[in-house]
């Protein structure tokens, strides 16, 4: 979902026509719909639901570009264990961007699981919002606790601890996938 202001009298058919006609193939706008004036796509939303997805087999290059490739086992165990974790109402600071300076870090993760499907794990996280590069230093610390180079405790120790950043990975963003936004 996205908001623009315009002072143009145009149907919403023929905005979205003109929009698709002049973006890359690779976006396409879906339908496009008036709005009160108050609406705003960001600031509005109540929760976002993210999926990350991992791939422990064997290198699918097909996949190179939408399903990280990791190729190696991980304790899933562990990883369940350590998820947990995350429920509820934290500071995240040390899960985002060192670049992302504000005032309020505090987020709250409604819900979060990790499901197994053949070779591919699929973390999923649904909060009431996002930093940059949250997730994915959520699911790499999550990695780190499947490769034994973490405990579980761990990534409770990070989220309540302000020195312990360095411990936090970031995945690469080939595998992450904002899913679901509820206004």
């Amino acid at each position: 979902v996205a908001h623009v202001d315009i002072d143009v009298n145009i149907t919403p058919n023929k905005l979205k026509r003109a929009m698709n006609s002049l973006l890359p193939d690779d976006i396409h706008v879906i339908s496009t719909e008036i709005v009160d004036k108050d609406f705003h796509a960001r600031y509005m939303v109540k929760q976002k639901k993210y999926v990350y997805v991992l791939n422990m087999g064997e290198y699918n290059p097909l996949e190179r570009t939408t399903v990280y490739q990791y190729n190696r086992k991980l304790d899933i165990s562990k990883m369940k264990k350590s998820i947990g974790y995350f429920l509820g109402e934290h500071d995240f600071k040390n899960f985002v961007s060192e670049e992302d300076v504000r005032d309020n870090y505090t987020r709250t993760i409604y819900d979060c699981n990790i499901k197994v499907s053949g070779d591919k794990i699929y973390f999923t996280f649904i909060g009431n919002g996002f930093m940059k590069y949250q997730v994915r230093n959520m699911v790499g610390t999550l990695i780190k606790v499947g490769k034994n180079k973490l405990k579980p405790s761990d990534v409770k120790n990070i989220l309540e601890r302000d020195d312990l950043r360095k411990l936090v990975f970031t995945a690469p963003g080939c595998g992450l996938y904002l899913v679901e936004v509820d206004y």
